[in-house]
């Protein structure tokens, strides 16, 4: 006889998954913002040990080693994003808040611009494409491993091969007559996911990331407010650029992303001229280096044919750079 079970409720989940991908990118903006921080610190350090300028000074040490780290970690999660499906909203997290937030398009193309305007044009693109090139081989590097990490297994020879096919078969056979038994006799599971399942575990562990990270960054802002109060700003320019990215990119061009970038550059060159330097390093650092990214825009670039591909870079660039230089020229 068949048991017919009666319908139980099923509890909503306790985040909704717009609100878990934000704050997964909140708490990841946070780590991102620290990461191109701590980064910037450790290529200072290692210029000043040197008897003259060396090559990471050209290379923009704000930004340069922060650009690649966030690019290769880029490139190692798309394979992974693919077949681990039930993690999207962690996914979403770690490439929009960390991976954003640790590159910054806006302070590179401010950069730039700076170069442009002291007469070292030369210096300036030979060094922009040469950036461009060690961001897409960290990408390429990335990706590499990340597919490495989710390859299938080597195949078996012929006799291995033909012996599991059998194994399997008569597994299949006994799951076969324990559905038939199952269906006779009455079923107490529920369905509610089990408490220690990846869908009840994640949004817990991310209100609890989410809570202690913001009091911890908050209560350091309040002891040193010049230093950590880029890392407390950082969540809105990478929240800012999620919600760009979700409402204008599209299959014909990210809008969202160029969007992002260009405004984050214009933004930086205001805040150069006209605010006061505690006030620059927040906004600089924190907001627009959120708001901006190398590591999408890399990854969207990847994904692209390559005249269309080179088409958005020279678009994205000249448009930074046009607003860059109309607003800081106008200074001079």
């Amino acid at each position: 006889m068949y048991f017919d079970a009666s319908p139980t409720a099923v509890k909503p989940p306790l985040l909704s998954p717009t609100l878990h991908a934000v704050l997964w990118i909140w708490v990841f903006a946070y780590i991102g913002v620290a990461a191109r921080m701590g980064l910037a610190e450790v290529t200072t350090s290692l210029e000043r040990s040197q008897a003259r300028p060396s090559v990471l000074t050209d290379m923009g040490r704000p930004y340069f080693v922060a650009n690649i780290v966030g690019c290769f970690v880029m490139g190692v999660c798309q394979p992974l994003k693919s077949k681990y499906t039930h993690l999207e909203s962690v996914w979403v997290g770690i490439t929009t808040g960390f991976c954003g937030c640790c590159t910054t398009f806006a302070t590179w193309e401010l950069f730039t611009a700076h170069q442009y305007l002291t007469q070292l044009g030369v210096n300036a693109t030979f060094v922009f494409f040469i950036q461009l090139m060690c961001c897409f081989g960290a990408h390429w590097g990335g990706r590499y491993i990340g597919t490495s990490v989710c390859e299938s297994p080597v195949e078996l020879p012929p006799a291995a091969l033909a012996l599991q096919l059998r194994k399997t078969a008569a597994d299949q056979a006994v799951v076969d007559v324990l559905d038939s038994l199952l269906l006779q006799t009455p079923s107490d599971t529920s369905d509610e996911p089990a408490a220690d399942t990846p869908s009840v575990l994640l949004p817990r562990i991310c209100l609890a990331s989410f809570g202690s990270g913001a009091i911890l960054v908050s209560i350091a802002v309040a002891f040193h407010q010049v230093t950590w109060s880029s890392l407390w700003i950082g969540p809105f320019g990478a929240l800012l650029r999620y919600a760009l990215g979700q409402r204008l990119n599209s299959s014909t061009l990210p809008f969202g992303t160029l969007v992002a970038n260009v405004l984050a550059s214009a933004v930086n060159s205001i805040v150069v001229l006209w605010l006061p330097k505690w006030v620059q390093a927040a906004i600089i650092t924190g907001f627009c280096g959120s708001l901006s990214t190398v590591s999408s825009w890399i990854n969207e670039l990847d994904g692209m044919p390559v005249k269309k591909a080179v088409a958005y870079v020279a678009l994205s660039h000249i448009l930074a750079q046009v607003v860059s230089l109309a607003i800081l020229g106008s200074n001079s």
